[in-house]
């Protein structure tokens, strides 16, 4: 499972960016089989008074129930 996700430059807590996924996997049953991965999309986009950047993330998953 995987999206993208956009940080802006003053994030501190890096956990808040990953957590919706992590949110998703609990919420369909399913739970995080390893490491999450990103690749970086974009760089320096502004919105409004906030600069952000892009990146994809790679949530590896298995189901809850059966482990796999």
């Amino acid at each position: 499972i995987g999206g993208v996700v956009h940080v802006s430059r003053q994030t501190t807590d890096y956990y808040s960016v990953i957590e919706p996924g992590l949110a998703y996997l609990r919420r369909n049953g399913f739970e995080l089989a390893g490491d999450i991965l990103t690749e970086f999309i974009a760089a320096g986009v502004r919105k409004g008074d906030d600069v952000f950047d892009y990146y994809f993330a790679w949530y590896p998953f298995r189901s809850r129930e059966s482990g796999e």
